[in-house]
Formats: structure tokens, C-alpha cells, sequence
């Protein structure tokens, strides 16, 4: 049992559902793998969230990258919180990422 509760912004669970409704619009199958994947990608962090990459020391944001499907989950860590900012696709640029990340 992790010491650590997980937190996702709306902004966070809105990327999720635009993800899920586009890959639903393709295969209801591909939309179920996803959603288990992002469940154990947000188990994995509640369990372990220092053993992430850390984006920028300055803004304290980490950074978990998922593992079949092309996105990155960006955190932080709050005291016992971890909480979960923006679920962005891995093709996106930088410049988008600190946008999202403010």
C-alpha cells in the first residue's frame, strides 16, 4: 500500500477522455487496452513516484512515460499527494508541454 494518494486535475482527466473517445472511434478494443494501461501507469506512480524522471528541478514536475501507448503523464509531488497535471502524446513539442505545464 503506497503512503502516497493520487490526485488527477481536470485538466488531466479531460486529456484522458479525448484519448479514450479517439481511440474508441477506432476499436472499443484498443480503447479498453488503453484504459488499463493508464490505470497501471497511475498505480505505478502512486506506488513509486520519485522513481521518475524529474522534467525541470524548478518546477518540480516528473514525468512517467506509458508503456505500449504514446503518451507521457506529467505529476508532481506535494507533500503525500501526487498529483497528475496533463496526459500529453509523445510527438507533442517542448514548447506545448510548458504550456500545459504552468
Amino acid at each position: 500500500m503506497s503512503n502516497y494518494s493520487l490526485v488527477i486535475r481536470d485538466a488531466a482527466q479531460q486529456d484522458a477522455a479525448k484519448i479514450c473517445r479517439w481511440y474508441s472511434n477506432r476499436s472499443s478494443n484498443t480503447e479498453e487496452r488503453f484504459r488499463k494501461e493508464l490505470l497501471d501507469s497511475f498505480f505505478k506512480i502512486q506506488e513509486f513516484p520519485e522513481a521518475y524522471f524529474n522534467v525541470n528541478s524548478k518546477s518540480h514536475f516528473r514525468r512517467y512515460l506509458m508503456d505500449i501507448f504514446p503518451y507521457k503523464i506529467f505529476y508532481r509531488i506535494d507533500g503525500n499527494l501526487v498529483i497528475v497535471v496533463a496526459i500529453i502524446h509523445s510527438s507533442r513539442s517542448n514548447r506545448y508541454i510548458k504550456s500545459r505545464l504552468k
